[in-house]
């Protein structure tokens, strides 16, 4: 499955590079795929990079958020974090669907952006508000790439992205 590049308001780029780079579907999802990102910018909306390195993505991205390599994990908590300490989570998506919401608060109690900066080196302000924009503008959409996967946390980073987008309905 691909993110709805054509409909979504925010679109997250979490480690992935589509101008170079592609995964088997893209293309059978989106023609053309490499044009999607400029036209869904021509439309109106929002890229945001997250990714350690300059790639042709970023350069086409409104912001980048230039953690560093590996710690993506630390980023994914300190959104959850924030998205529940704010009340920004989809209160009623969460009591049809999600068990352990409880647990998950608990969990990332102490899992703050300030936090989240020492490890990942992106701002504890930065990090706030691409919490707030993700939960905020509807629709929005992460694609996940090679990035993300590519370290020794890549089931716990999954999971948390998982977990993002589940919260947030």
């Amino acid at each position: 499955a691909e993110p709805d590049y054509d409909n979504a308001n925010l679109i997250i780029m979490w480690g992935a590079n589509p101008l170079d780079s592609h995964r088997p579907g893209e293309g059978a999802a989106y023609p053309q795929s490499q044009q999607v990102l400029a036209r869904a910018r021509r439309r109106g909306a929002k890229i945001v990079a997250v990714d350690p390195f300059r790639t042709p993505t970023v350069r086409l991205a409104h912001d980048w958020i230039r953690l560093n390599p590996g710690t993506d994990l630390a980023l994914l908590l300190a959104m959850i974090h924030v998205i529940i300490a704010e009340d920004l989570f989809d209160g009623e998506f969460i009591s049809t669907w999600v068990e352990g919401f409880d647990a998950l608060r608990e969990h990332v109690r102490e899992n703050t952006p300030e936090w989240a900066s020492s490890i990942t080196g992106v701002p504890s302000d930065q990090i706030t508000a691409l919490a707030r924009e993700y939960a905020t503008t509807r629709p929005a959409a992460i694609r996940d790439g090679n990035g993300l996967d590519m370290h020794t946390d890549v089931v716990a980073a999954t999971q948390a992205l998982g977990i993002l987008t589940v919260i947030t309905g």
